[in-house]
């Protein structure tokens, strides 16, 4: 995911730099710089102007509007090496992260790992319990709470193993 990211935000800056009038780009003073920062730490909005751009928007908007509903509880990204996986993500309470490898196909539990989270902790390493690594798998993270189980965000998934 993490990977995804860089590349979302590099096309999306790209987009941004190919739409805007080089005249605009001179006349930036630092402190429109100042508040361009702070709209987009409390407001982001994509729009595109042809159907590449409007696919992007979407995309965009789209994962925003999921980070948004779960309340600063999200998992960013995860990579695995051997048997760990390294996860970042954010939380506003403490909780469970559950690291899951499943068959190609992502129906069948292959095995899984476990590792608890406090708030305002950002990364977390976790080792699936298992005695061979599969080659291909797809995997899935999820941030729980530590009692009940109850998700607090969407699952993150990602195929990049398969």
């Amino acid at each position: 995911m993490k990977l995804k990211r860089i590349i979302t935000t590099f096309i999306s800056a790209v987009t941004l730099l190919a739409c805007m009038p080089l005249d605009a780009l001179a006349a930036q003073t630092p402190e429109d710089e100042l508040s361009q920062t702070g709209f987009l730490e409390n407001d982001l909005s994509v729009n595109g102007t042809n159907s590449f751009g409007n696919l992007l928007a979407d995309e965009f908007n789209g994962e925003y509007s999921k980070q948004q509903k779960n309340n600063g509880c999200n998992v960013f990204s995860a990579e695995v090496t051997d048997k760990t996986v390294s996860v970042e993500f954010e939380t506003t309470k403490g909780g469970t992260l559950l690291a899951a490898i499943y068959d190609e196909a992502g129906e069948q539990m292959l095995a899984s790992g476990t590792a608890e989270v406090a708030k305002g902790e950002t990364t977390k390493e976790i080792v699936i319990e298992t005695d061979t690594m599969p080659q291909y798998f797809y995997l899935r993270v999820f941030l729980v709470d530590a009692l009940t189980l109850r998700p607090l965000c969407t699952a993150y998934e990602s195929p990049n193993y398969t």
